[in-house]
């Protein structure tokens, strides 16, 4: 089980007992007491792959991470696999969809090779967010800049996948930044500039939270997104929330 994280092996006991995946995620959700829905993308038996820069194919995230060699693109087999229906139509009700933040390659693009989820992203109204890493992730985006990680999902998603990026603003403290460089990790830096040359709306602020780790701060993350939601989509909102309480019946039909 070396290389495995806990909720990789929790989910696989789960699917083990109640003999279905989606079930195994449903109960999941209860024993773990998660706030709203946890949805899987497909119900279908598939392998994540990897197609790397020197042409060789990689299956299975703990193989992709280890690789040691650039990461091209990634996607499931097989290639057609089916969404699920709800996940299809939580993307089409959404208000926001956020990317991330998480493994670039084998967490967040993994998602998106299921192409009818990629394209009902793109095609739904909400606005979406990508909530870049603070670090690189050794053997999977080492070297990386901002803008290779937002090209990265650009091309495996298309386009219209992303509308506003997020990224910490707060510099890393240089004692914590020297240890995880010893560890081939290092703070993920970018240009506004570049990210707005790709038709995107860039959005930086103090995210950074560290207890001799860097993470994501949960509060100051969570208030950006709504800041950003507010912008986008605060129109509807209102809307909804007039039409709901303060209209008469008459007129909310």
């Amino acid at each position: 089980m070396r290389g495995h994280n806990f909720g990789n092996l929790f989910i696989a006991a789960m699917t083990d007992i109640t003999g279905d995946f989606e079930e195994a995620v449903r109960q999941s959700s209860k024993v773990l007491a998660v706030r709203g829905r946890v949805l899987p993308i497909t119900l279908d038996n598939v392998r994540l792959c990897a197609e790397l820069d020197d042409g060789s194919v990689v299956t299975g995230e703990t193989r992709i991470s280890a690789s040691g060699s650039g990461i091209k693109r990634v996607y499931l087999e097989p290639e057609d696999s089916t969404p699920l229906p709800e996940a299809l139509n939580a993307i089409k009700e959404a208000d926001a969809i956020v990317l991330g933040p998480g493994s670039l390659y084998t967490s967040v693009l993994s998602t998106l090779s299921v192409p009818k989820i990629s394209q009902a992203i793109a095609e739904a109204p909400a606005v979406k967010i990508y909530v870049c890493n603070v670090m690189t992730q050794p053997g999977e985006t080492s070297g990386y800049t901002l803008e290779r990680h937002v090209q990265a999902v650009l091309e495996h998603a298309g386009t219209k996948s992303v509308d506003v990026v997020l990224h910490n603003s707060q510099r890393v403290p240089e004692e914590i930044a020297d240890r995880y460089r010893a560890e081939g990790s290092e703070p993920v830096e970018g240009s506004v500039y570049k990210i707005q040359q790709m038709g995107l709306d860039m959005v930086a602020e103090d995210l950074l939270s560290w207890d001799g780790y860097i993470r994501h701060s949960s509060e100051r993350l969570a208030k950006s997104i709504i800041r950003i939601i507010l912008k986008h989509r605060g129109h509807v909102l209102r809307k909804r929330v007039l039409e709901m309480y303060w209209l008469p019946d008459w007129l909310k039909g």
